[in-house]
């Protein structure tokens, strides 16, 4: 028979085995659902107070947007690539020699002008010759008079001024722009320029899509159009140009050799060139050609109100459900204190 306090003791270790509660100071710590929906309802007001506000902000900010509206031309490439290729390969190494390129051996004609088309020479040469900064500048633009308007300096460019103001000395070699009273340089021109203009290539299809995007659709879909026209245009003077060249230099070579061999490769080389610029003068297309021409836009493409709207909503809710529970938490009385 066991004595009552060996009873006693084996209930206590029985006891003692079992797995205590939390601790006091670490119950508090669990998250309590009700408590948070609790403070989230008692402040529902409020909340629908910031979420009014900030969709009302948003709502400001979106109807004083202006609308845009894109215009894209779609491209295909005009160039006959295996029969450059082709040249290149049978001509290749004695056209190196010459210091000629027919072709095949680097970046395509097609690459080049999508380069030719996103470059700075192309865009400021753009604006020069259709007169787009009144444009670009409308605001700064005073069509009766045909001036530019004078406006005074924001307060951060005055402040940008003051920390590091800018300096009257010419560069040695460099010529500024000539610009009358008021009017904004060709550099920030193409800075603007060159937001409302893109280049994308379907590595797939092949396919270049030329996209203008601007709060006037005609001129968007009209400037689209011209900047295939000159980039064409410009392609088709700068082969030519090569083709002639080639061509003046290859008969000078031809006065120089006497081998049979050479004189048949420099005639073939000759006859390329020769169909080069026949190609050039008899056709618009020299680099690019038109599969989907540009059309003035009916629907605007940006900015999607609804979508700003929709953003604002769930960020006021969000807003507002966080300081609901920030108050709660100040309001809530420290255990501590507690009587």
């Amino acid at each position: 028979m066991r004595s009552e306090s060996e009873m006693s003791n084996n209930s206590t270790n029985q006891q003692n085995n079992y797995p205590q509660p939390y601790p006091p100071q670490f119950a508090d710590d669990e998250i309590d659902l009700r408590e948070l929906w609790h403070a989230v309802w008692s402040r529902k007001w409020s909340i629908v107070l910031i979420t009014a506000l900030v969709m009302s902000v948003a709502l400001v900010y979106a109807l004083n947007q202006k609308n845009y509206y894109k215009a894209q031309v779609v491209l295909a490439s005009a160039q006959g690539e295996g029969k450059s290729a082709g040249l290149a390969a049978q001509f290749g190494g004695l056209a190196s020699l010459a210091g000629i390129n027919i072709g095949g051996g680097g970046a395509s004609d097609t690459g080049t002008a999508i380069a030719i088309l996103q470059s700075r020479k192309f865009g400021e040469r753009f604006i020069q010759e259709n007169n787009l900064k009144p444009v670009l500048f409308a605001d700064s633009w005073d069509k009766n008079k045909q001036a530019w308007i004078a406006k005074s300096p924001s307060v951060l460019a005055s402040i940008k001024n003051i920390v590091s103001p800018a300096s009257n000395e010419a560069t040695p070699g460099y010529q500024r722009e000539s610009l009358a009273p008021n009017e904004p340089s060709l550099w920030n021109a193409y800075k603007r320029f060159k937001g409302i203009v893109s280049v994308a290539e379907d590595k797939k299809s092949g396919f270049i899509t030329l996209s203008v995007e601007f709060i006037d659709p005609v001129l968007a879909a009209k400037w689209a159009t011209q900047m295939v026209k000159d980039i064409n245009a410009q392609m088709k003077e700068q082969s030519l140009t090569e083709a002639q060249r080639s061509n003046a230099y290859l008969e000078q070579q031809l006065k120089k050799t006497s081998l049979a061999e050479v004189k048949q490769s420099i005639y073939q080389m000759m006859e390329a060139n020769i169909k080069t610029m026949m190609l050039a003068n008899t056709s618009e297309d020299v680099v690019f050609k038109t599969i989907d021409p540009a059309v003035v836009p009916e629907e605007k493409s940006k900015p999607k109100r609804a979508l700003i709207m929709a953003v604002a909503m769930v960020l006021g809710l969000m807003l507002g459900i966080f300081w609901a529970l920030i108050r709660n938490v100040i309001n809530k009385e420290p255990d501590g204190l507690k009587e």
